[in-house]
């Protein structure tokens, strides 16, 4: 018989795959269709077509092929969370056909999906995304018949698009996370064979060879697997029904086959490697329990060392995520009190030519009129060094732009108490400690903004400099820093450029900064109203109120820490279990001389100062490694050239010093306790035998 072990880890395959499956497919849903299609992205139109020829010409093509197509548009008051889909099955008995009344099969809540019929389609501009449910070649077809109407420019996404296999790929926390449970399977899978030493030498007694022995390993976990692994298996198919009625189901077992397939392979590597260090032993010390030390300890160290190192960076990414969550939670609050405020979508359905001589000049353009009646606020971060001079070290405070109307609904102070008010003229406002650079600001402003200024408020002479109180915070309304991907909510003491309503901006300007979520409307009915109506219903595609954003944010933080935790406990468990591996080893390979020293008087430490020196080396290069690794990453995220900065929350780089003494304290001591055990078995062993 096989280990207890060894089956206990293959029963962790079946669950892993089935884990890592249901949480790709979450991730996976929530990002586009996960039903098998071949995407066509639409981005110009020769103005031939309109709506009645684009249903016409999709209905003629399904008709005619047999193959059903869907139009994709996001939610116009909730993008982030729900899409429509417009369909045109290609026969009644089509899969597609009965979502028309049954719904998308979708299979979890993480994105809704709702299906209308094609001809309901009421878009004014019918580019965008279509899903072709056939063939390569059917796509292709579709492509052509798209152009005959005037739709051009077409990319099909057969080839890039999105797949599952990405979110273990690019996705930080799920490839650490697979990562994790393969170094798991290797340290088990590999410690369970070496503690069965004693049991392969009687086989080799018996005259077995290694591809015998190996062959009726896999026997015996095959005839696991269609027993207790089938009972697994089908555990996890019915909570998926009573999850979600078996929606999806093949693609999540596709998905949970090839993981499994992944972990199989890995257990047999990891098997046959290890049952080939035992044959390196001879077969009498072997009946013994002895294994061969110096390659059992190698492979050990080499499950321990990335295994130490992954506990350091999850336990690093949980710590800024529960910064970046409490910053979220605690300000809430300011969004909630946002009421209706919404921010507008820009389509990305636009090809480079449009984008640049008609979308951004029309929505710019309406944006400008909306930011001179007071319609909307403008909140738009910058970076430090935009305004700073060339060359000088990243700025440590934030940058914001905000015109009249933020004033009117945001609170900012100067430092006698008083509130500032709208103003006609440009004005910069100053925190306290940043008061006496007050002419390097006013240059690098005129440098930012003077380019594109058509007003004549941006000189140095024209700019006022005003101080504003010590602690002044600054809501953002969720706009985000161009090249960063966090949401930082307030700004602390930031420099602030106060702007007259639709004065100074660029059309450019203000397309870029509605990408950024800085234009925002207080009353969403100006949007609805403006965008029902061509031309802006061609660029403006959605809204969404900057809570709900703040709300998917958080819900996304949320997740992403849960992950999170779980490697966290997962590298933990690897990491101890290696500990115990190289104990085990090490006194199952002196254990005579353990046993012998012990009676001729020698000390705990004395007796294991080998593997003590070595576990004490391997800490002390982790913690000098995880203090190099500090001062780099705090280096390269204060060069100015470096596009992407450190979120303020989540500056745990600096700690990771820290971290790393902790770890391996705790690393340490377990190594210790575990030895001190396994030293008493021997002792008590040895004096019985004696």
């Amino acid at each position: 018989m096989l280990p207890r072990i060894i089956f206990f880890t293959h029963t962790a395959f079946v669950a892993l795959a089935s884990i890592f499956s249901f949480a790709a497919l979450h991730q996976y849903e929530s990002v586009t269709l996960t039903v098998p299609s071949h995407s066509v992205w639409v981005t110009a139109n020769q103005g031939i077509a309109d709506t009645p020829q684009i249903i016409d010409k999709v209905e003629e093509f399904t008709a005619d092929n047999n193959v059903s197509v869907a139009y994709e548009v996001p939610d116009l008051r909730d993008p982030g969370n729900i899409r429509h889909l417009y369909l045109s099955p290609g026969s009644p008995e089509s899969p597609e056909h009965a979502w028309l009344e049954d719904g998308y099969p979708s299979f979890g809540h993480s994105m809704r999906t709702e299906v209308h019929p094609f001809t309901d389609l009421d878009h004014e501009d019918p580019r965008g995304f279509y899903n072709v449910f056939g063939s390569e070649e059917e796509s292709s077809a579709f492509e052509a018949a798209l152009s005959e109407i005037g739709l051009h420019d077409t990319f099909s996404a057969s080839s890039t698009e999105l797949r599952w296999t990405d979110f273990f790929v690019y996705s930080g926390n799920m490839n650490t996370a697979l990562l994790i449970a393969l170094l798991m399977g290797v340290t088990a899978v590999g410690s369970g064979v070496l503690l069965n030493a004693k049991n392969y030498a009687v086989l080799r007694l018996q005259g077995h060879g290694f591809t015998r022995i190996l062959t009726r390993d896999m026997l015996l976990l095959l005839r696991f697997y269609l027993g207790p692994g089938a009972c697994v298996a089908a555990s996890v198919v019915l909570l998926l029904f009573l999850y979600n009625g078996l929606s999806q189901f093949f693609l999540f077992a596709e998905i949970a086959g090839w993981l499994l397939l992944l972990f199989l392979l890995v257990g047999f590597a990891a098997h046959a490697s290890a049952l080939g260090i035992t044959h390196t032993m001879e077969i009498l010390p072997a009946l013994k329990g002895r294994i061969p030390g110096r390659p059992a300890t190698v492979s050990a160290y080499a499950a321990r060392i990335p295994a130490i190192i992954l506990v350091l960076l999850v336990l690093s990414s949980v710590i800024a995520s529960a910064r970046n969550i409490q910053a979220q939670k605690e300000d809430m609050d300011a969004f909630e009190g946002a009421g209706q405020t919404s921010r507008i979508m820009i389509s990305g359905s636009v090809d480079i030519a449009e984008m640049v001589g008609e979308m951004e000049p029309v929505v710019g353009n309406w944006i400008r009129q909306s930011d001179a009646s007071g319609d909307m606020i403008l909140a738009a971060q910058e970076r430090g060094e935009a305004i700073t001079p060339p060359g000088t070290p990243r700025p440590d405070f934030g940058v914001i732009l905000v015109n009249n109307t933020y004033l009117e609904h945001q609170e900012i102070l100067s430092p006698e108490g008083e509130r500032y008010l709208p103003g006609e003229s440009v004005r910069i406002l100053l925190p306290p400690s940043l008061i006496d650079r007050k002419a390097d600001f006013t240059a690098g402003v005129v440098s930012l903004l003077g380019g594109s200024d058509t007003s004549g408020l941006v000189s140095e002479e024209k700019i006022e400099v005003l101080p504003t109180a010590h602690g002044n915070q600054v809501f953002t309304y969720g706009s985000i820093t161009p090249g960063d991907f966090y949401v930082q909510p307030f700004l602390e003491e930031p420099v602030i450029i106060a702007l007259p309503n639709g004065a100074v901006l660029s059309d450019v300007r203000y397309t870029s900064y509605a990408t950024q979520g800085a234009i925002v409307f207080p009353d969403p009915s100006v949007v609805e109203e403006s965008i029902s109506q061509p031309p802006f219903s061609t660029y403006v595609n959605g809204m969404q109120m900057v809570v709900t954003s703040a709300a998917d944010y958080y819900a996304g933080l949320v997740k992403e820490l849960r992950l999170e935790s779980f490697n966290l406990v997962a590298s933990c468990a690897v990491m101890l279990m290696t500990s115990v591996a190289v104990c085990v080893i090490h006194t199952r390979v002196r254990a005579q001389k353990i046993f012998a020293r012990h009676i001729s008087g020698w000390s705990f430490l004395g007796i294991h100062r080998r593997l003590l020196l070595t576990e004490g080396g391997l800490f002390t290069a982790f913690i000098g490694w995880a203090t190099w690794q500090s001062i780099t990453e705090v280096i390269r995220h204060s060069d100015p050239s470096n596009p992407v900065s450190m979120s303020p929350t989540a500056r745990v780089v600096e700690l990771q010093p820290v971290l790393a003494v902790s770890i391996s304290a705790l690393g340490m001591t377990f190594a210790v306790l575990t030895l001190a055990v396994l030293h008493r078995k021997i002792v008590r062993e040895g004096s019985s035998q004696a």
